[in-house]
């Protein structure tokens, strides 16, 4: 209809911004919900650049409640980064892509899910699936059902670096929930779109790793 959902929404408001901008043609009206995929910044820090509601799964919501309760800058980052060195690199990309905190803030998901939840929206219905995926325990998968679309998120990829000793979740168990044979394209959170080939591929490939 006259709604676009968004989802994931980039690292950052100007990231965010920039897309909308490139998409404005086609879009059939302004963005009313936005869906992460994961509590991950490259996936949610755009969100500040919108006023809409966010699902997410519950897991993400507790994941991104305690810096959203903090006042968020580049000095915050720079203390995080003396206390967790781990995460240097993480929070040093933070920084450089934020090109203004006055106005940064954390946007929490406002309506969360367990396990699946539908979203009905004119003629395309879209199922949202959790996934406890090697990459992140609070995955998030979009269906888009008439259109045979998955959106993976990062629910392919090996855990960050600093968290690959807490990810013991197998990929393989993670691959057997996936709807795969009721989708044409797939959809993942950075790289091209891959068709079902393409994907079995790229799992197996994962699998190995």
């Amino acid at each position: 209809g006259d709604r676009a959902v968004l989802i994931a929404c980039g690292n950052s408001p100007a990231y965010l911004r920039a897309i909308l901008r490139k998409l404005e043609s086609t879009l059939p009206g302004p963005i009313s919900t936005i869906i992460y995929t994961h509590h991950h910044w490259d996936h949610v820090f755009g969100a500040a650049a919108l006023s809409v509601p966010v699902i997410a799964h519950e897991r993400c919501y507790q994941h991104l409640r305690p810096w959203a309760e903090k006042k968020i800058n580049r000095s915050f980052w720079e203390k995080e980064i003396q206390s967790h060195p781990l995460f240097k690199q993480s929070h040093r990309a933070k920084i450089s892509v934020i090109d203004s905190w006055d106005d940064f803030r954390i946007v929490l998901p406002t309506i969360t899910f367990q396990k699946e939840m539908a979203l009905h929206l004119g003629s395309s219905t879209l199922e949202l699936l959790h996934l406890e995926a090697p990459h992140s325990d609070d995955s998030t998968l979009v269906h888009l059902v008439e259109e045979k679309v998955l959106f993976l998120g990062d629910a392919l990829y090996p855990p960050p670096v600093y968290a690959r000793t807490h990810r013991p979740v197998s990929l393989r168990k993670m691959s057997a929930a996936l709807p795969a044979e009721e989708i044409d394209l797939f959809v993942p959170g950075h790289g091209e779109p891959m068709d079902r080939d393409a994907f079995r591929t790229e799992l197996k490939r994962n699998i190995r790793l």
